[in-house]
């Protein structure tokens, strides 16, 4: 898969199980970004994400790469709420690509991938309430509060 991204050209987008080298750098990512909610560590993280090998099927890990190189992922998994939904997770883009337009193309295409598996919507858990607006112009709505571990979180709900 591929997007074009106007400042960046060419994006390409892998599944984990074609890119699996790059596991580690995705583990390194999301612990760093969200390891304070609950401290297990890039070990943990790794053997979390071989779960995320299968090619074609839920949970699935996808890279984003421009010019061979990782700059972002993101995550298919089962909804625990609405077995209608899929559940993004783990979007995640290096800060020099962020405000580009790449997140935006990658819940896109995220949207297209839940449709493939015939889901009715999408479900996201943001940690930040500032980043719900954003969500909201993707057409997403607030379905609800709710606590990730013990931090505050927005559940948010994109019908497809």
């Amino acid at each position: 898969m591929q997007f074009i991204n106007e400042r960046f050209g060419g994006v390409c987008v892998k599944n984990l199980s074609d890119i699996p080298k790059h596991l580690p750098l995705f583990a390194r990512w999301a612990e760093n970004e969200w390891g304070y909610v609950r401290n297990k560590g890039v070990d943990f993280r790794t053997r979390l994400f071989e779960k995320y090998l299968v090619r074609n099927s839920i949970p699935s890990l996808y890279g984003l790469l421009i010019h061979g190189d990782p700059v972002g992922m993101f995550a298919i998994e089962h909804c625990d709420s609405n077995n209608e939904c899929l559940f993004l997770n783990y979007l995640f883009l290096k800060s020099e690509y962020r405000k580009s337009g790449i997140g935006k193309e990658t819940v896109e295409l995220a949207k297209m991938i839940c449709r493939e598996h015939s889901a009715k919507c999408m479900q996201l858990t943001t940690l930040d309430s500032s980043i719900n607006e954003y969500y909201e112009k993707l057409g997403g709505r607030i379905i609800g509060a709710e606590s990730f571990y013990t931090h505050p979180a927005t559940r948010i709900e994109i019908r497809l």
